[in-house]
């Protein structure tokens, strides 16, 4: 924003976890906690003239490390690709897997944070198998 912008929802975004980190969350701006469904605040607010909008990214760890790491595009939809080449039909179950692997600083951490979790890991060969 330039200085002759004004918008009066100014303040931090916050981070807020569902339970964990390893569980995920989202992040929350001022704007999110207009008065939208009786007042219709959020529609009709403008920056410049021009409507603002609630982006949500799905997918968007998976996204941003298969792009910066690999410059690889992960489709419209990744966790349930992922599925598929696993033969896993629970995008619940592929989605935790994933947040814990790429949270873990490490295979052996990854591995302890799945297993507590009730999803049993287990290394063969250079495969990982969990059930």
């Amino acid at each position: 924003m330039s200085a002759h912008q004004h918008w009066a929802c100014k303040g931090p975004v916050q981070l807020k976890y569902n339970t964990t980190a390893l569980e995920g969350g989202r992040l929350y701006t001022p704007y999110q906690a207009l008065p939208d469904r009786t007042c219709r605040v959020c529609i009709n607010t403008l920056i410049d003239d021009e409507s603002i909008c609630e982006v949500d990214f799905n997918a968007n760890h998976l996204r941003l490390n298969l792009a910066v790491l690999h410059k690889q595009d992960a489709g419209d939809t990744p966790y349930e690709d992922i599925g598929e080449l696993c033969k896993v039909d629970d995008r619940n179950r592929i989605k935790q897997f994933i947040t814990v692997a790429m949270g873990a600083s490490d295979e052996t951490k990854a591995f302890k944070a799945l297993n507590q979790d009730g999803t049993m890991c287990q290394k063969i060969g250079n495969m990982t198998y969990c059930n």
